[in-house]
This record gives structure tokens, C-alpha cells and sequence, in this order.
């Protein structure tokens, strides 16, 4: 059952799929469930509350946030990091240097790094990076410059600067000689060679050589590429198009676009068979704004679907897509216009009239009428949870 958070009066709770309140408002704070627990803030107390509402969970004092991930969370006390299970309890010490979350049952760790000043923020530099399991075993030692996390089986490693793969054993299956690689994805990973971008298999032979300007993850079959154009000094992209290609490489969507859904966080553009693409775009920054242009909808044989007449598009979800008119790009954030909700045939089933509007999850999707009060409504457009603050 999902849970959706309100807030009044300064308070967060929780509600069903049918406005009913669930977990009354008593929170000072909360980022909603993530799975069967939510993190949540009452007070001094910090810690993961159940569906009952209960604290099942009350963390120390010394950590400030954790997200469980594959079963764990990555807590960090007095700048050593470690993880407790879903039962609360410290399974694997706060002893490492730096880690990152769980993945197909490993976590890397680091021994060694140290805190420097960046230009804005301090930064973490130097040390070794390895992996442990569940048990707090270091199954693979730290000896790595850099890795990725573990995706299919394998995961990205750096040694005397450059990108391989290693496997759960920590034997090197793919050499180390990439400028940088993604994670493995329908069996193919991206990698970059001289700032070209190209595909690999499993066993490190090229499927498309290195000759993209950019390119996504595949994801269930197909990869998002940028041909042509540059991708510049701040990372923007300008003067090329977004395409799609197979697994082998064959580009089954012409490069005709000028932006898509997906890049900011490498993730599939296409949601219930239909990405959202950008048609007049000047260019699209470093972390996937999208500046000018129109948003439509394409599916995988690359038909547009929804003639691209929007501002801003979000991606389908239980069937209905959120959509921006007349508003205006400023620092990849749209501003101003009015949200609503369109069908696969770009029909508005609700018709735009929110200040802002997310997807559609279970059912009802939270909206806001101004800066501040948010509700949920159903697909009928039924105030579900009236708005509040």
C-alpha cells in the first residue's frame, strides 16, 4: 500500500490512495517512504517509522540522514562511515574512510581519503577503494583508484587512471584502458575514449565503436546517443541531435532531436513505451536542462506520438503525463505557465491550471496551487487531499 505525506500546520503525515489519514501529522519533517520504512524528524529524535506510524527505528544522535538501499543504510558517524540494517542495528562498523550504498549485495568502502577544500565545498581525495558484503566482510580489498557500483554482476574500476570492470571476486574481466565507463545495462556499458562515446559487451569488445558525442545507459534494448555537434567546457551540449541505438549498435531512431527526458540522472527515457522529446532547443546544459524549444512524445519505433507543443513534459505514468503551457526556460528550470495532464494521444484529460505537478503514482498525483499549498487529486480531478501547508 503507498503512502502519500501531508503536511499541516507545519506537520507531516501520512495518507492512502483514498485521502484517508493513515499516520497523523506529528512529523517536523519527512522524505515519504521508500519501500515499508520513511525517514522521518520529530524532535530530537531521528529515525524510520513503519505504516503504523511507529519509530522502528531511532538513529544516533551523530547521524544526521540515512536511505535504505538493496536492504541497507549507509550511516556515517564522526566522519566514518558504516551501515545498519532494517532491524536498527550496526552490522557493519562506522570504520570506513568514505562508502557508497549497497548494490547486488556489495558496498564499496574506502581507506584512506582525506577532506580537502574545493573551490566551494570540501572534497574527498586519495585513498583506496574496495567492497564489502552484508557481513561487513572486505570480500574485495581496497586497492582501486575509483569504483562504480555493481550492475549485472560487474562493476567499474579505475587503476593508473583509466576504466575497467571487475567482477564480485575482484578479478579484473575487462582491462582497465576507457577514460570512463557507465554501468552495465541489457548487457552493454558505455564508454568514453578521447571524449567519443561508444558500447561494450561483457567481455570488453566494442559492439559501437567510440563515435557519439554523448550517450545514455541501455536500457531493455535501446541507447540514447548524441551525434554530431560538441559537448563544451561546461558540459553543455549544442549543435548535434539525439538518436537511439540497439544493442549492436543500429540506429533504429534517427538523431533528429534536440533534447530528451532522462539525461540528468542516466536514466531510460522511455516510460510505458514513451520518452519525451524536445523539438527548437538551443542547447541542453551540463546535467540535462533543456533551454527553448517544444516537448512531444515519441515511442520506441521513433513515431512521434504527441506533437511537441509543450514547455515542459514530464514522463507517462499510470497512463497520464505532466505537461507545462506558456511558461518560460530560465537555468534549465521552467518557469511560470500552468500544469496539467495529457493522455498517449496528447489529449489533456485535466486540463492545465496548477502552479506545479508531479506523476501520477497509484492513482493520485500530488499538485500545488501556488508556491506552497499542495494537495492530491485522482484522474478524475477530484481533490483527493485538499490542498494545505
Amino acid at each position: 500500500m503507498k503512502l502519500f505525506e501531508i503536511e499541516e500546520k507545519g506537520k507531516w503525515g501520512f495518507i492512502n490512495n483514498k485521502g484517508e489519514v493513515v499516520i497523523e501529522p506529528k512529523f517536523d519533517s519527512t522524505i515519504g517512504f521508500n519501500g515499508e520504512l520513511a525517514f522521518v524528524l520529530l524532535g530530537e529524535k531521528k529515525g524510520f517509522i513503519d505504516k503504523t506510524g511507529k519509530i522502528v527505528i531511532e538513529l544516533p544522535n551523530e547521524v544526521d540522514f540515512a536511505q535504505f538501499v538493496d536492504g541497507m543504510a549507509l550511516i556515517n558517524i564522526r566522519d566514518k562511515f558504516g551501515f545498519i540494517n532494517k532491524k536498527g542495528h550496526i552490522v557493519i562498523k562506522p570504520i570506513f574512510d568514505d562508502a557508497n550504498d549497497f548494490s547486488e549485495g556489495l558496498a564499496a568502502v574506502n581507506v584512506g581519503c582525506q577532506i580537502k577544500q574545493g573551490h566551494c565545498l570540501p572534497i574527498k581525495t586519495g585513498g583506496r577503494w574496495g567492497f564489502v558484503n552484508k557481513f561487513g566482510e572486505l570480500v574485495i580489498k581496497p586497492t582501486f583508484q575509483e569504483v562504480s557500483f555493481f550492475s549485472e554482476g560487474l562493476a567499474g574500476i579505475k587503476e593508473d587512471d583509466k576504466w575497467g570492470f571487475i567482477n564480485k571476486e575482484g578479478k579484473i574481466v575487462i582491462k582497465p584502458e576507457f577514460d570512463s565507463v557507465s554501468a552495465f545495462h541489457s548487457k552493454r556499458a558505455s564508454v568514453i575514449v578521447k571524449g567519443k562515446y561508444g558500447f561494450i559487451n561483457k567481455l570488453g569488445k566494442y559492439v559501437v565503436d567510440p563515435k557519439f558525442t554523448y550517450a545514455l545507459s541501455c536500457f531493455d534494448g535501446l541507447a540514447a546517443v548524441y551525434v554530431g555537434g560538441c559537448k563544451m567546457i561546461n558540459g553543455s551540449l549544442e549543435g548535434g541531435n539525439w538518436g537511439f541505438v540497439d544493442v549492436n549498435g543500429n540506429m533504429v531512431i534517427q538523431p533528429r532531436f534536440d533534447g530528451i527526458q532522462g539525461v540528468s540522472l542516466n536514466e531510460d527515457p522511455f516510460h510505458e513505451n514513451a520518452a519525451a522529446i524536445n523539438i527548437g532547443a538551443k542547447y541542453m546544459q551540463d546535467g540535462g536542462d533543456v533551454h527553448g524549444g517544444k516537448w512531444g512524445f515519441i515511442d520506441k519505433k521513433g513515431k512521434i506520438i504527441v506533437e511537441p507543443q509543450f514547455k515542459s513534459a514530464f514522463y507517462f505514468s499510470d497512463g497520464l503525463a505532466a505537461v507545462n503551457i506558456g511558461g518560460r526556460s530560465q537555468y534549465g528550470l521552467t518557469i511560470g505557465g500552468k500544469w496539467g495532464y495529457i493522455d498517449k494521444k496528447g489529449n489533456f484529460v485535466i486540463k492545465p491550471k496548477f502552479y506545479r505537478a508531479l506523476n501520477f503514482v497509484d492513482g493520485l498525483a500530488e499538485v500545488n496551487i501556488d508556491k506552497k499549498k499542495f494537495g492530491y487529486i485522482d484522474k478524475n480531478e477530484n481533490w483527493v487531499w485538499k490542498p494545505t501547508n
